[in-house]
């Protein structure tokens, strides 16, 4: 009797291309910028990128993490470095200001 062939393995996880990780870290900006952090969920980023919140999950991004890729991908796309246009001339939060 003939030994079936061997199927191929086919990996489940496939790594995102260069533009579909744009698009993601995109749409993970979109609605922080538009409900703030505390009002974006994973389920709502993953439903904007129109996947599963597994595919997030299977990069390793909590929430935190994907905000703060998407907040340095976002400059990166215009040419400039997170955090260097800070107004460095407002008192730090907590810090008393002089009457």
């Amino acid at each position: 009797m003939p030994e079936a062939a061997e199927a191929p393995a086919v990996s489940r996880h496939r790594g995102l291309t260069p533009e579909r990780e744009r698009e993601l870290l995109r749409v993970t900006a979109e609605p922080v910028g538009e409900v703030g952090y505390d009002g974006v969920t994973m389920a709502a980023v993953a439903q904007r990128a129109k996947c599963g919140t597994a595919t997030l999950n299977r990069r390793g991004e909590s929430k935190p993490r994907l905000v703060i890729s998407a907040w340095k991908a976002q400059g990166s796309d215009h040419g400039t470095e997170v955090g260097t246009d800070v107004d460095d001339s407002a008192p730090a939060r907590g810090t008393p200001v002089p009457c």
